[in-house]
């Protein structure tokens, strides 16, 4: 691999999911410092995993949707905007189901909703075919939304896909996550849902 292979690859590797992005298209990644096996850990931080917290008293909302809305629950609620084409998305799919099972026994109750950006519901169920069902899942009526409503919610309109949105049991959004999650992320998570209780 030549030089400038080496440095296209680097470049894509710092990009998440854009619509239309190939199967192949990289997570988007978040700088690590590396830590000492001597140094103390640090404590959960929840503002370590968000890229917004918003404030005041307005209650999340969905765009307009292919279909009723999810039902706002009296629990925590974490919408994971994904699509079928987005590598990140669908390979954090099961530690986003596993992690919500678990938060729930150990931190607070906490549902998960997803939310596709793909043009049809075809596309869904073209992929729950060949990789087995996600669930439900709530797709934008248009996807040409998505791009006014991240901005509505605080989000950059670039932002790339997954896309978390944790919203509190009083129906604010508390939490807004753009790019795929890691491990390394759980703490933080819980920390923020058991510090709002």
């Amino acid at each position: 691999m030549d030089r400038l292979h080496v440095v296209v690859a680097v470049a894509l590797a710092s990009f998440g999911c854009k619509e239309g992005d190939s199967k192949n298209a990289p997570a988007s990644g978040r700088v690590n410092a590396a830590t000492n096996s001597t140094k103390p850990q640090k404590a959960a931080d929840p503002s370590a995993f968000c890229d917004v917290e918003p404030g005041g008293a307005a209650k999340f909302a969905f765009p307009a949707l292919d279909g009723e809305p999810p039902k706002a629950a009296a629990t925590w609620r974490w919408i994971n905007v994904w699509a079928t084409w987005c590598k990140p998305c669908v390979e954090e799919l099961p530690r986003l189901a596993k992690w919500t099972e678990r938060l729930s026994a150990k931190a607070a109750p906490i549902e998960l909703i997803l939310l596709s950006v793909d043009e049809t519901r075809a596309a869904i169920a073209t992929y729950e075919k060949k990789h087995g069902p996600v669930g439900d899942t709530a797709r934008l009526a248009d996807p040409e939304a998505l791009k006014p409503w991240l901005v509505g919610l605080g989000l950059d309109e670039g932002a790339p896909l997954p896309v978390h949105i944790l919203v509190a049991p009083d129906g604010r959004a508390r939490c807004l996550r753009s790019g795929a999650i890691a491990d390394r992320d759980y703490d933080n998570i819980a920390a923020l849902l058991t510090a709002s209780r």
